[in-house]
């Protein structure tokens, strides 16, 4: 998945850039840095679910999927979103997530039992803004508390009485968020440029 984003990005002829990953994406955005860090500016993580997965840890889970997968995944976005009870949100879940086979699904998590402790640590120096609700029971906030322990340059907002899916559930909080963080990287790379830059004397 790291290879695919790094792919993806010179297929686009994307230049330095924040990459923003929620949940699962942050392991593979996490391996992208650190295979190609000057590719980045900085990163943008999401109620992050990055650490090794053991194996067999999810195999009741994998059974659950198998066994009925819409009622399955059904579970799975109501603990997405305790903060609401809207229909329309658990629609439009379950409908984005069934686009994947329930191989795909399991094939997603199994992915992560192949990160390794290099992997995960030392981390990068990037700027970097984690984003956490404190109701989150699908990744708890203690994992973006570590995660910004492993990340000098990071800083963590916990958005009260949010779940697992800010995005969704507080999109124009995250947006402010990531628009302010985007802003205090601009500035500082224009004082840096300025600090090197020549200075030029008219006479």
């Amino acid at each position: 998945m790291a290879d695919d984003l790094l792919a993806v990005a010179d297929a686009l002829n994307v230049g330095s850039c924040v990459i923003a990953s929620e949940s699962s994406g942050a392991s593979a955005a996490l391996l992208a840095i650190q295979r190609a860090p000057n590719r980045f500016g900085g990163q943008v993580l999401v109620g992050a679910s990055w650490e090794r997965v053991e194996a067999g840890a999810y195999d009741k889970f994998f059974a659950s999927l198998r066994r009925d997968y819409t009622a399955t995944l059904r579970s799975f976005i109501d603990n997405c979103l305790p903060e609401t009870h809207s229909a329309e949100l658990r629609r439009w879940g379950l409908q984005t997530m069934t686009r994947s086979s329930v191989d795909d699904a399991i094939d997603l998590i199994k992915s992560r039992e192949q990160i390794t402790c290099a992997d995960v640590s030392p981390l990068h120096h990037l700027p970097a803004l984690l984003i956490h609700g404190d109701k989150d029971s699908i990744v708890p906030v203690q994992s973006s508390r570590l995660l910004a322990a492993r990340l000098p340059s990071a800083k963590l907002h916990v958005l009260p009485g949010s779940g697992h899916v800010p995005v969704v559930t507080a999109p124009a909080e995250v947006a402010a968020l990531i628009a302010n963080f985007g802003n205090q990287i601009l500035a500082e790379q224009l004082r840096k440029a300025s600090i090197s830059a020549p200075t030029t004397l008219t006479l």
